[in-house]
């Protein structure tokens, strides 16, 4: 199975919860990609022997700037990180200052480890 990505943008929302649930299941995550608004929830299965992603997944097509990401979590804390670049996995952990989250390295879909030849 060869996965192809078409060059499009993205963004990954992993949450850890502090107050509500570690995982943070049950939150809800919006992303703001210049008046484009998606949402998404944390969820932890659907199904008969199945489980969904815990990081929820945006796609942004061709928009390539910065993002505003609002966490509304399941105690009813809501945070707002106001510019996050896109292509990047976002840790959020849960808590009242809105600037408690993580940036990864863009994710790389080579098939091969990082810094190998």
């Amino acid at each position: 199975y060869a996965n192809e990505t078409s060059g499009k943008n993205w963004l990954h929302v992993r949450t850890v919860g502090t107050v509500s649930n570690r995982t943070g299941i049950g939150a809800r995550v919006w992303v703001n990609a210049a008046g484009t608004v998606q949402v998404r929830e944390v969820s932890g299965g659907s199904g008969y022997h199945c489980q969904d992603s815990l990081p929820v997944e945006f796609g942004l097509g061709n928009y390539a700037g910065t993002v505003s990401l609002t966490v509304r979590w399941p105690s009813g804390i809501q945070q707002t990180l106001p510019c996050v670049p896109v292509n990047r996995l976002v840790t959020v952990v849960e808590g009242p200052s809105s600037q408690c989250y993580r940036l990864y390295l863009p994710l790389v879909f080579s098939g091969r480890a990082p810094g190998s030849p």
